[in-house]
């Protein structure tokens, strides 16, 4: 029953993010800190048991089209950290796949929108129920030719739960 409402929640993420929290705070660690090339409108994180549901709404500001997918090894790169220190292993992945080929990838058309959403599960769970949650992402977008690849980390700090519904 509760992996069933897990599922539901990961497919039907587009209509849950409308009510999203506001923007949090985040950060680019490229190395020249350029500025990141997408806006983040809202994150929401739910919770259920061992699982962790985080779905980030992606704007693209620019007039050229956006290819966004994850670097290699995305669970060695994609992590979600909490305040009671638990070890989490991202479990799949909605709205962006991985490498390099822009099949696999978000395509945000110029000056559009969408969703992504991460589904980790803790390996190792504290007694202690965690109130805050850090996600840092590595991904790489894709701008006009596909030889352009711009690697950059998404950091998004102090997300708060929201209960499972």
């Amino acid at each position: 029953m509760k992996l069933s409402l897990i599922a539901l929640l990961l497919y039907g993420i587009g209509a849950l993010c409308t009510a999203c929290a506001p923007l949090l705070p985040f950060t680019s660690s490229t190395p020249d800190r350029t500025p990141l090339p997408v806006a983040i409108d809202s994150v929401t994180v739910r919770t259920e048991d061992t699982y962790v549901l985080v779905s980030l709404a992606y704007a693209n500001p620019t007039t050229t089209p956006l290819t966004i997918g994850l670097q290699q090894w995305a669970n060695a790169r994609t992590h979600l950290a909490d305040d009671t220190h638990n070890s989490y292993t991202l479990l799949a992945t909605s709205g962006i796949g991985y490498g390099y080929d822009r099949q696999y990838g978000l395509a945000l058309a110029p000056q559009g929108h969408a969703t992504i959403s991460f589904f980790f599960r803790a390996e190792d769970p504290t007694a202690t129920t965690p109130t805050r949650y850090t996600l840092t992402s590595g991904q790489q977008m894709l701008s006009g030719d596909a030889t352009t690849i711009v690697p950059f980390t998404l950091s998004l700090s102090q997300s708060v739960p929201l209960s499972a519904p």
